[in-house]
């Protein structure tokens, strides 16, 4: 949509304000787009506002659990901003709601790893 492509070049002039601005009046129009939710949750990384990343981290992965990417994203939001506790509730959470899930096993062996980290 025209609020993703300008929300999309804002970001790249690390003008993120204005494109999460962008991004989210893509959002009232597709409330369910994964992918502008991740880059609202990239910029608010940027801004150094993590509370508000991680909410549009935990929405991509509810959006669309099998994307491995958003995944990643979710877990690399939570280090970045030291909070490796909670992510390790929300990984038993997402195991908990999706123990089908392909990448089950590598999403147990982040698990093992940020616990031996936490020690």
């Amino acid at each position: 949509s025209l609020y993703d492509n300008l929300g999309r070049y804002f970001s790249r002039l690390n003008s993120n304000d204005s494109a999460v601005y962008y991004f989210r009046k893509a959002i009232e129009i597709y409330p369910n787009n994964a992918k502008t939710m991740l880059n609202i949750g990239i910029c608010h990384i940027m801004n150094g506002k993590c509370d508000s990343a991680l909410f549009y981290f935990k929405k991509t992965v509810e959006l669309e659990p099998t994307n491995w990417q958003y995944f990643e994203n979710l877990v690399r939001g939570f280090q970045y901003c030291h909070k490796n506790k909670e992510l390790l509730h929300e990984i038993d959470r997402f195991l908990e709601k999706y123990p089908n899930t392909p990448d089950y096993r590598s999403i147990k062996n982040i698990r093992e790893k940020i616990i031996h980290d936490i020690k």
